[in-house]
């Protein structure tokens, strides 16, 4: 489910008559505070986010496909290819010198086939600029292999060598908390179950009343039911954390 899909259905049990147009994007700022105070208070909120970033929402640089870092701790970086394959290629972490010396020898790390580098790549022509749109025109033409795709991060970059194509996406695994939502992110898993909803729903309620109808005495009602499911959400998260903390005793094999 992506944030456009998600706000849809908040909408819909927030307004059930119907929503002001005008009035939407306002709403989506305060599911998105919702979204973000939830995590801040709920630790089990913070981890197994995913991020899905396409060949478009990078910038090519000399075989490299570069983008914004996320908002936290990135726990593991692999390429998926478009098409549902399951094919993961695992990419490597290593410092940012070496992916810079990877980056300034990109011709020789890289079949002489790749980028159509007869006679010049991407950013070896005249003019070009350092950091390119990633598109159809930088596709290298294969897929790179396991053993063979390296990342580094960088002053908020991230850099995944060689580049990826327009037929595959870069998949970053990361633990934090999540503040940057678009139509098109994907929520988390965990985001969408009905306890997290019905407590970004009675938020939104609280702004709708404090901001829009003035209506203290609701602003007041939904607010303390928004402190009241942040207090569940809470316990059940120590709870889950119990739970895994806890070995499990196994009864002693029958002779």
């Amino acid at each position: 489910m992506n944030f456009s899909q998600y706000y849809a259905q908040i909408s819909t049990a927030v307004f059930p008559e119907g929503e002001a147009e005008n009035l939407v994007h306002v709403h989506k700022l305060a599911v998105k505070d919702a979204l973000i105070d939830i995590q801040t208070k709920i630790p089990c909120l913070r981890t197994n986010h995913a991020d899905y970033i396409g060949q478009s929402s990078t910038l090519f640089h000399c075989g490299a496909s570069t983008f914004d870092t996320v908002d936290g701790n990135i726990e593991r970086i692999y390429t998926s290819a478009l098409d549902g394959g399951c094919d993961p290629v695992e990419a490597m972490f290593v410092d940012h010198d070496r992916m810079l010396d990877m980056i300034h020898s990109y011709r020789c790390c890289l079949p002489g086939d790749a980028y159509g580098m007869t006679p010049h790549a991407p950013n070896d022509a005249v003019g070009a600029p350092v950091y390119a749109p990633g598109s159809v025109s930088t596709d290298k033409g294969f897929r790179t292999g396991p053993g063979a795709l390296y990342w580094s991060i960088n002053r908020g970059t991230v850099y995944v060598f060689p580049s990826i194509d327009s037929t595959e996406q870069i998949v970053v695994e990361w633990n934090g908390i999540q503040r940057t939502f678009i139509d098109t992110t994907v929520i988390p898993v965990t985001f969408e179950s009905r306890d997290v909803m019905q407590a970004v729903e009675v938020y939104l309620d609280a702004q709708v009343a404090r901001r829009e109808t003035k209506d203290m005495s609701d602003y007041q009602t939904a607010n303390s039911l928004y402190t009241s499911a942040i207090s569940q959400l809470a316990y059940d998260c120590r709870k889950a954390q119990q739970a895994v903390r806890s070995p499990k005793v196994m009864p002693p094999d029958v002779c």
